[in-house]
């Protein structure tokens, strides 16, 4: 495993990337380039020349050395795994909510535990290294920490994804939601005609195949993110309405044109809402200056309008 534990100045990718390197596949990525072809050829190696548990770490510097012009650079932690099983990595694969995953490094050799972010630490993990970790990982998802010659990494395990709710299935949803299944959003996708959603959508997403589309946006969690576009302007009216009456949205999108957004700011402050309320409502949807109207097109501006205006920028 290949991880940027540190960076300093311009660089592709922050800490806390990863590569996951066999001797013929590769997953994850550092930042591309010389760096990483680099990286990778150096964990070969190592898979190569050892039999045994290691770690080592390497600085990088991203100019002449590597023809690279970003200026920066980074240091990486190469941590070689031979054993058949490890307790570690199996509880990280159950996905347990509120886990965090520690490493100490030191000498050659990295100690590593999966455990619950409220319980007890192990001792090789001193305290006042604990503290800074809890602190931390608050804001971000990785985090580091060196002192004499020792250094400490945690990782917060849970995934950080913004609820997204999206209604409608044609054809620009269809386009969009391939684009999502690589990105932080925890996805509810909702239409009321069964046969629209693809085979193995449901692996990534929620489906809600419901008579009444409206009724899903009274079971989102605080903190939604809504995207509306479904087959008929009134049923949009009706979910556009049902969304604004919450004070708890993180944004509200409405596929259309300048055109159906004034009338439909007109219809639903007829319904009570207040102009101050209907501000909430970005319509038309996309970054503006791309222009199109193939689905695919619009599919990713409204990715890209919903990574700038919902996503935390760690996170993405």
């Amino acid at each position: 495993m290949v991880t940027i534990t540190g960076v300093r100045g311009s660089a592709p990718r922050e800490t806390g990337s990863h590569m996951l390197i066999t001797d013929g596949r590769q997953w994850g990525s550092i930042g591309g380039g010389n760096l990483e072809h680099q990286s990778t050829a150096q964990a070969r190696d190592l898979l190569a020349s050892r039999q045994e548990d290691h770690a080592c770490e390497h600085k990088f510097g991203l100019g002449p050395a590597l023809n690279q012009c970003c200026g920066g650079s980074v240091t990486v932690l190469f941590e070689l795994f031979c054993e058949p099983r490890y307790e570690w990595l199996e509880r990280c694969s159950e996905h347990a909510p509120g886990e965090v995953l520690l490493t100490t490094f030191h000498g050659g050799k990295a100690d590593k535990w999966c455990q619950d972010a409220a319980a007890a630490w192990p001792q090789a993990v001193p305290g006042p290294v604990q503290k800074y970790f809890r602190q931390q990982l608050n804001e971000q998802s990785f985090a580091v920490f060196s002192s004499d010659g020792q250094t400490y990494l945690a990782e917060d395990l849970r995934p950080r994804k913004v609820p997204l709710a999206l209604f409608g299935a044609g054809h620009v949803a269809q386009a969009l939601v391939p684009l999502l299944d690589q990105q932080p959003f925890e996805l509810h996708w909702t239409d009321s005609r069964s046969d629209l959603f693809p085979p193995g959508v449901k692996d990534f997403a929620q489906v809600h195949q419901v008579a009444d589309p409206v009724g899903v946006v009274r079971i989102m969690p605080p903190g939604t993110a809504y995207l509306v576009m479904t087959h008929s302007h009134e049923l949009d009216e009706d979910i556009c309405d049902a969304i604004l009456q919450r004070e708890d949205i993180a944004w509200l999108g409405l596929i259309g044109s300048e055109t159906k957004r004034r009338r439909f700011e007109h219809r639903l402050a007829a319904k009570g809402h207040t102009s101050k309320s209907l501000e909430r409502l970005v319509s038309p949807v996309g970054l503006a200056g791309i222009r199109g109207k193939r689905p695919a097109t619009i599919a990713v501006t409204i990715l890209a309008q919903l990574l700038r205006d919902c996503v935390p920028e760690q996170w993405r």
